[in-house]
């Protein structure tokens, strides 16, 4: 269902800052896990060909494809949830950070956020919560026009 809004929306543009920050640390996470297998004798080369790259210009546009996709997708969530009134609060993120303490064994907080990332928590919730609202809301139509008048009744209850 999700797929299906996101294909039907449209992101006007993103915070290149943001773009870039994200490219980066992708591309350093591939660089890092490509010389981990320097010790089994595969090049950074051989890595790149690997995962479908043929060259480095190649990855910057396959991550900069991906970190587009997941921010388009990360913006069409919180607007949902904007829109909707779907909020996360703060014990329900302490509850989850607690939650991944016992399941991962670790024994801070800032280990949790560490491994996980600052905003994977409230991401994880609220990502949740949306696909939630979107499967008891949505509305299957087998064509075109159903498709419209669906969409219609929709908006109109949205409203």
């Amino acid at each position: 269902i999700f797929n299906q809004v996101v294909k039907n929306s449209k992101v006007n543009g993103f915070d290149e800052a943001e773009v870039k920050r994200l490219v980066d640390e992708e591309y350093k996470g591939f660089k890092e896990t490509a010389s981990s297998y320097e010790q089994y004798g595969y090049g950074y080369e051989d890595v790149l060909k690997a995962n479908g790259y043929e060259n480095e210009d190649d990855l910057m546009k396959g991550i900069t494809e991906y970190i587009k996709n997941y921010l388009t997708q990360k913006m069409i969530l919180y607007m949902i949830a904007d829109k909707e009134g779907i909020t996360v609060t703060g014990e329900e993120v302490e509850a989850k950070v607690q939650e991944y303490m016992t399941m991962y064994g670790a024994k801070t907080e800032e280990e949790v956020y560490e491994y996980f990332g600052d905003d994977y928590i409230e991401l994880s919730l609220m990502s949740e919560k949306v696909m939630k609202f979107l499967k008891e809301n949505a509305v299957v139509v087998d064509s075109v026009e159903e498709t419209t008048e669906a969409a219609e009744e929709a908006s109109t209850q949205a409203e």
